[in-house]
């Protein structure tokens, strides 16, 4: 929960808080509850309070989503190969970089070098 905050000091409400829970709920239950508020990634005082006080930290940790399961088979679910194929730039073909060369050269260069014996 300190590491969280950019200052430390922020966090020591919340800190207190949490220790404050353990005089209501009991250390065990407020153990269970810090482990199941950890697996989601929500660590902060309201999310631990309502833990203990739904009773989810009675249920145990075995109806948590489960990080290593499989992805759900479908034809529009890309997956992870997908994004592993490196993309190849892609450059037009010679023919028009000729052609965008000479117009660059006619409509840009060419003014500007009459331009500049002018001056």
């Amino acid at each position: 929960m300190i590491a969280s905050r950019e200052f430390p000091e922020q966090a020591y409400r919340g800190c207190l808080g949490l220790i404050r829970l353990k005089d209501k709920f009991g250390e065990d239950r407020l153990r269970l509850a810090g482990e199941r508020a950890l697996n989601y990634r929500n660590f902060r005082y309201h999310a631990v309070k309502n833990i203990l006080e739904k009773g989810l930290d009675r249920q145990g940790n075995d109806r948590l989503v489960n990080p290593t399961t499989t992805a759900v088979k479908h034809e529009n679910i890309r997956g992870a190969s997908y994004y592993e194929q490196k993309e190849e730039k892609s450059t037009p073909p010679p023919s028009l970089l000729n052609t965008l060369k000479q117009t660059f050269q006619a409509v840009v260069v060419e003014p500007l070098l009459k331009e500049g014996s002018r001056l």
